[in-house]
């Protein structure tokens, strides 16, 4: 430790006092100590010259002006506060350290502005062998906004960069979006095309519905069961590129009907995100196959003009009930009504084409050979209204079969069946209703699951195939051990169940253990 030289004295709490000598005696020991206070002054830097009881004895002329004047008298522990000094002071003082420990802090400057300083303490000893310290401070105010200025403009940078790989992956998406688009749009019926997209437009309004009145249990449940169906059909068809952002859709769904009201609220920002993304893909796939559409074979009338003709053909009934049937006008518009009705109606061909198709997109995200398809009654027609549930309802149904009933290959040869499985859809007119079977050859329904289940639910365990029935039906009931995009939510027979019911139809189930389920769906025939 060096020393101030020969020891001056000075008053000092009423006795004189000394300092050491310095670290360069040659410099200072022959200096008057006011000399050594004016060359402390002259220094780009404030020091402090506190003596073994704490007071400050001097203070250089470049720390006065940057305190207070109040600062720079009395206690040192006033103006370091009780912390630092106790760290920096204190030890020093007592002759436990010898400082030269560098520490940030704060001080209050002149006009209540506050300075950033970086503080160090070095003992010095007085004559009398008790120990003070002169205190080092050097403000380094602007050198902490300097840093905090850099620390704000790399946060904004990254947030630039953010924003551009974002934006950039949006991009991207779209142009792999029209490549796929191409390659999957063509395959699709106009008809069935047309009947998607208000599919998928109903669906988006739903969602938009519980952002803009607040998630509850039932918008939630209604929407989700749209959203299922929307993913599914999504598949079937092989636009992948909706039913993967669907399946956000309703990732998201489900987390809000897990969470408190006021906690999912915060999620309705994500959630507006992930459907502006999906109705992006949806018009997109329209506007790619409006420029495909005078490419590609036109073999179905327009799923649009269906609606209209069917709009046209009710209007001209309600005009048949108020002309008498002498008048004659009532065989000219009789006539016309049923030319219309007719147009207006829709083969099931080609819904039963889609199906066919739907079993091939599940077997191949199931990465397993796809069952056997046979349909029987495709040249009954029907209405755009009932073609419409329908096209809805039945695809779940289809996809079940593929992913829950039929085995795989090496099961169905160890039971001594076909290694290929078979699902069998016949429509037929029975009483003026329509009648459509879907069954397959699987495994069947697992009873002892589904009585599992409704024990889980604390429903009335169930006797009867229409109780089995009515569980496998509910909302959330799924006999599939894993969740994935295809299976295992619980959602495709209920969405099934309320399109059939939605058309005054009935649905029922059978199945046997290692034989196969049947759903047989009844419809009126309008």
């Amino acid at each position: 430790m060096g020393a101030l030289g020969t020891p001056y004295r000075l008053p000092f709490a009423g006795k004189p006092s000394t300092l050491s000598p310095m670290a360069q005696p040659s410099v200072v020991q022959h200096m008057h100590l006011q000399g050594v206070y004016s060359l402390l002054d002259d220094l780009q830097a404030g020091f402090l010259l506190v003596d073994p009881e704490g007071q400050i004895v001097h203070t250089s002329y470049w720390l006065r002006r940057l305190l207070p004047r109040r600062a720079t008298k009395g206690a040192c522990v006033e103006l370091l506060g009780t912390a630092l000094y106790q760290e920096l002071c204190a030890p020093v003082l007592r002759g436990e350290s010898a400082g030269e420990r560098w520490r940030d802090a704060e001080l209050e400057g002149r006009d209540e502005v506050t300075v950033q300083i970086s503080v160090r303490s070095t003992q010095v000893e007085f004559a009398d062998g008790r120990c003070g310290a002169l205190l080092s401070l050097h403000d380094v105010s602007s050198e902490v906004g300097l840093h905090k200025q850099n620390k704000a403009l790399l946060e904004k940078q990254k947030q630039i960069n953010a924003s551009l790989r974002k934006e950039i992956a949006k991009q991207l998406r779209e142009h792999e979006d029209d490549i796929s688009q191409l390659n999957e749009i063509l395959q699709i019926a106009p008809s069935i095309f047309a009947s998607f997209m208000a599919e998928a437009g109903s669906a988006i309004a739903q969602v938009e519905s519980v952002i803009r009145d607040g998630p509850t249990p039932d918008n939630l449940s209604s929407t989700l069961r749209e959203l299922h169906t929307l993913k599914g059909n999504s598949r079937s068809l092989g636009l992948n590129f909706i039913g993967g952002r669907a399946h956000s859709v309703e990732d998201l769904l489900l987390q809000l009907k897990s969470e408190t009201l006021e906690k999912g609220r915060h999620h309705l920002g994500d959630l507006a995100d992930l459907v502006e993304d999906l109705r992006r893909a949806k018009n997109r796939a329209s506007f790619v196959r409006s420029r495909l559409r005078n490419a590609a074979p036109q073999t179905n009338i327009d799923m649009q003009l269906h609606l209209v003709l069917d709009q046209a053909h009710t209007a001209l009934q309600g005009a048949l009930q108020h002309t008498s049937s002498d008048s004659p006008a009532f065989a000219a518009l009789a006539e016309a009504a049923e030319k219309v009705r007719s147009s207006s109606r829709i083969k099931l061909q080609e819904l039963f084409e889609f199906l066919k198709a739907a079993a091939v997109k599940v077997s191949q995200g199931l990465v397993a050979d796809c069952p056997v398809v046979d349909t029987h009654g495709g040249e009954l027609t029907i209405s755009p209204t009932t073609y419409a549930a329908l096209a809805s309802a039945l695809p779940h149904l289809v996809r079940n079969a593929v992913c829950h009933g039929i085995e795989s290959a090496e099961e169905r040869l160890d039971a001594g069946k076909a290694a290929l499985g078979l699902i069998n859809i016949e429509a037929s007119e029975v009483d003026g209703l329509l009648r459509i079977c879907i069954s397959d050859d699987g495994r069947g329904i697992d009873a002892d699951k589904l009585k599992a289940i409704a024990a889980e639910q604390g429903l009335p365990e169930p006797t009867s195939p229409d109780e089995l029935a009515a569980i496998l039906l509910s909302p959330g009931v799924s006999t599939s051990d894993e969740v994935d995009q295809d299976k295992g939510r619980g959602m495709g027979s209920t969405a099934a169940n309320e399109a059939i019911v939605d058309l005054g139809g009935t649905i029922a189930v059978e199945s046997a253990p290692a034989r196969g389920t049947t759903f047989t769906i009844c419809v009126p025939l309008d």
